[in-house]
């Protein structure tokens, strides 16, 4: 594909205002590509997501055939490829002979371009397109028998419907985000459709909701609540400027059938891991990166680190958490706590002992 500079016209072309004589062109879903480390939901039997904001996203055009564009690479003059299945119209009619320049004026040939006798110069098939680094947010979710999620409608009304949620979440306008879905396999070698949602312009939107998925996955059922109760799609509920061209593909009774109240239920952590009581909420980033997050929010005074799991193996000296400690230990506007059961502390092997009587010594416990 090329990624043209700018479009331009014939010098002497006529301009008119006849609608009729515009040629509808295709337009082509883009291509969305995330990278990262896939983190399990909640509950890890109903899927998996990733968030980076070192996404892909490649919007092309690909004629009114959708069999790409012929381009002269002497003047510019580009023109859409014939039905491929059509051969004999498959080079446009604009070269199939000798074409005058788009630009340059007369030359020593006159209006003809000097491309029109050099084959080398007419490239065929060519796709034009702009490719470009944003934010991306990809889904996968499975059905309560297990299995990946495959149906394309399902997953593009998912899509729309999260897209939505995410906007209303961060109080920004829907058309700040991008949607699809795509195939892909997953660790097992099945078959899933991810449910991908991008930003626009890069401002880190896709990527910033994903600790909140489970709460957005609850408001994207919401959305599929249509207050007009339509069959499918509707201008009350899914249907936006940039879904009218694949009404097809939206059905909010097949969405609402697959993410059931069950199944968001089905969603909630487990009650073993519900440390904190009811509270609780998963956690999706490193641990230190939590922490930084959470003390930058301005209002956090206590640091409180909950030491679990058998005590034989723990790892303090080695674990990246004892060196941020050291440093928040310098903060006189925060106090750090260690929490675990007294009776633990007598089964310390002298060097987690060691980094708990630093800390203390460095009064940040």
């Amino acid at each position: 594909y090329l990624e043209p500079a700018g479009f331009s016209v014939a010098i002497f072309e006529e301009t008119h205002n006849d609608i009729t004589l515009q040629e509808y062109v295709p337009v082509e879903a883009p291509w969305i590509t995330a990278e990262g480390r896939w983190i399990p939901l909640p509950n890890p039997e109903l899927g998996r997501f990733r968030a980076t904001p070192q996404g892909s996203v490649f919007h092309h055009s690909s004629g009114t055939n959708r069999s790409g564009y012929a381009l002269c690479l002497e003047c510019g003059r580009a023109a859409p490829m014939g039905n491929d299945d059509d051969p004999a119209q498959g080079t446009p009619k604009i070269f199939q002979r000798s074409h005058p320049r788009l630009r340059g004026g007369k030359k020593d040939g006159g209006w003809i371009c000097g491309g029109s006798d050099n084959e080398f110069k007419i490239k065929k098939g060519l796709r034009f397109g702009r490719e470009y680094t944003t934010d991306v947010l990809e889904v996968v979710l499975h059905g309560q028998d297990g299995e990946p999620l495959v149906d394309s409608t399902i997953a593009f009304t998912l899509a729309v419907a999260l897209r939505r949620a995410i906007a209303e979440s961060l109080g920004i306008e829907e058309n700040e985000l991008g949607c699809d879905t795509k195939m892909l396999r997953d660790d097992f070698d099945r078959k899933a459709r991810a449910i991908q949602v991008f930003d626009i312009r890069s401002a880190g939107y896709s990527s910033l909701v994903a600790p909140e998925l489970p709460k957005l996955l609850r408001m994207a059922r919401s959305n599929l609540q249509c207050s007009s109760d339509c069959d499918g799609a509707c201008q009350m509920c899914l249907l936006t400027f940039d879904t009218r061209y694949r009404t097809d593909d939206l059905n909010r009774q097949a969405a609402l059938g697959f993410m059931t109240d069950a199944w968001l239920d089905s969603l909630a952590l487990d009650t073993k891991h519900q440390l904190l009581g009811v509270v609780s909420k998963p956690e999706y980033q490193a641990i230190n990166e939590a922490i930084s997050r959470e003390l930058n929010r301005g209002d956090a005074k206590r640091l409180l680190v909950y030491l679990n799991g058998s005590v034989p193996e723990w790892d303090l000296p080695a674990s990246p958490l004892r060196r941020m400690l050291h440093r928040l230990s310098a903060r006189e506007d925060l106090s750090i706590s260690l929490v675990t059961p007294t009776a633990d502390l007598g089964h310390l092997l002298p060097e987690n002992a060691a980094v708990i009587r630093s800390l203390q010594t460095l009064g940040a416990v």
